[in-house]
């Protein structure tokens, strides 16, 4: 009897094509393929396929954003722009939200939106896959560096040999990513170089970007179908990024001050504050000085007082890119609404679970398994309520909570993580229900 070989070739065609269908990164995928010729002819007859396969099993969720981005360009209004370029930009916004929601799945957009569902496109083209996989190789960089920040943070606060340090899941990880892919999302839309724009009407931004209503006369906007507890996952890596970009003019200009480089002028960070893949070169052109500001947020470092100037400068480019839409936009969501805040809060309890389509522990936990409206900055226009005579002594420590509640991310870990967290010291006081001022009506995250 002839020995039977054992070799991946001798297997069914179809079955060997499953096999590379079923790996789990790209990376994965371009290492199996290099093995032998036989894998990478096999992969050259099959790639779309299999490249989209693989990108699925990689960005779960996030594969309708990472597609939409293909689409999405950054706008290129130009500080000149006049109303009727205004009018035309909105326009764009408005019908480029409802590409978006065509895109996602169903199950992910409310009731009042999933007519905008359409039909499957099918698989991308060669060059848009290839676009989806450098893409997704500048947002891989940016995760790996999210992590080994936080993690690195949580070490350092006591959380060594406790779930707090332990590796990202899956869920943790996709999370992650898609909140840079929807970060990118929103920074393409933000028509930047509009911002110093004399008598620029911000209102009309407000409704071109996070409109909800049907009302007759009125059109969605691009990120309608995003709840706020998604939109905290986008201002967790937003935060994240404001304060890296902080740290490396920082630590550019104190390595060109001892002669080891190069300054970093302030007015050059806006670009890779604004582009993902311009952050990454940017990362890689300057290691020393991407690994000193990294070190710099692990151990909550803030620039030394001395360099106001330099900052006030930096504020200029950095800023409004965080503050307008984190702030500005939830103030719009309150002023155009009959309820307070507090009535926000008490519209629904949710399903809370590790997955990426549901309500994720970490927000869940700090509004007391509530739902409310608030995300990023509009978090600190929480009141106590009924009020409290001593709010003004409290509203400082209130603060401070949500700053460091958001700038450790907690919004993106799974429930394992973040009560091995909340054991440690340095986030004691990031208790259930904080957010709310641990009101007696409020009831504890399942």
């Amino acid at each position: 009897m002839a020995r039977q070989s054992l070799c991946l070739s001798a297997l069914p065609l179809e079955l060997f094509d499953m096999v590379m269908m079923e790996l789990d990164t790209i990376r994965d995928l371009a290492n199996f393929v290099s093995t032998t010729r036989f894998a990478y002819q096999r992969f050259i007859i099959q790639r779309r396929t299999i490249l989209f396969r693989v990108l699925e099993n990689e960005l779960g969720p996030a594969l309708p954003d990472a597609r939409f981005l293909l689409v999405f360009s950054a706008s290129s209004i130009s500080d000149q722009t006049r109303d009727d370029k205004c009018e035309k930009y909105w326009d764009w916004i408005h019908v480029m939200g409802g590409v978006y929601r065509g895109m996602l799945p169903q199950n992910e957009l409310p009731p009042n939106m999933r007519n905008d569902a359409r039909a499957d496109p099918g698989l991308p083209r060669i060059d848009e896959l290839i676009s989806l996989c450098r893409t997704l190789h500048h947002v891989n960089f940016l995760t790996d560096t999210y992590i080994a920040t936080q993690l690195g943070f949580f070490s350092l606060a006591g959380g060594d040999g406790t779930p707090a340090t332990a590796p990202p899941s899956r869920p943790e990880r996709q999370r992650i990513m898609r909140a840079f892919y929807r970060r990118q999302i929103v920074s393409n839309a933000w028509a930047p170089t509009r911002h110093s724009l004399p008598g620029r009407d911000w209102g009309g931004d407000f409704v071109a970007l996070l409109e909800t209503r049907t009302d007759p006369g009125r059109r969605l906007g691009l990120l309608a179908s995003l709840g706020p507890w998604e939109l905290q996952l986008v201002d967790h890596v937003d935060h994240f990024i404001m304060r890296l970009g902080r740290a490396i003019v920082h630590r550019a200009a104190e390595a060109a001050a001892q002669g080891r480089g190069d300054e970093i002028a302030a007015a050059h960070v806006k670009y890779p504050n604004l582009d993902l893949a311009c952050l990454v070169r940017y990362l890689r052109l300057y290691p020393d000085v991407a690994a000193a500001a990294t070190d710099d947020l692990q151990a909550e470092r803030e620039p030394p007082a001395g360099d106001e100037d330099e900052f006030s400068e930096l504020g200029e480019y950095l800023y409004p890119f965080e503050v307008c839409w984190y702030e500005c936009l939830w103030e719009v969501f309150d002023l155009e609404t009959d309820r307070t805040v507090q009535e926000w809060f008490w519209i629904s309890d949710v399903v809370v679970r590790d997955r990426l389509d549901q309500v994720p522990y970490g927000w869940s936990d700090a509004m007391a398994g509530r739902y409310g409206p608030c995300y990023g900055r509009g978090l600190h226009r929480v009141s106590p309520w009924p009020p409290r005579v001593d709010f003004g002594e409290s509203e400082e420590r209130h603060f401070f909570r949500i700053e460091l509640w958001r700038l450790a991310g907690f919004a993106l870990w799974d429930q394992k993580r973040i009560e091995a967290l909340k054991k440690l010291k340095r986030f004691e006081n990031l208790k259930t229900g904080f957010v709310t001022f641990d009101m007696p009506e409020c009831t504890a995250a399942s």
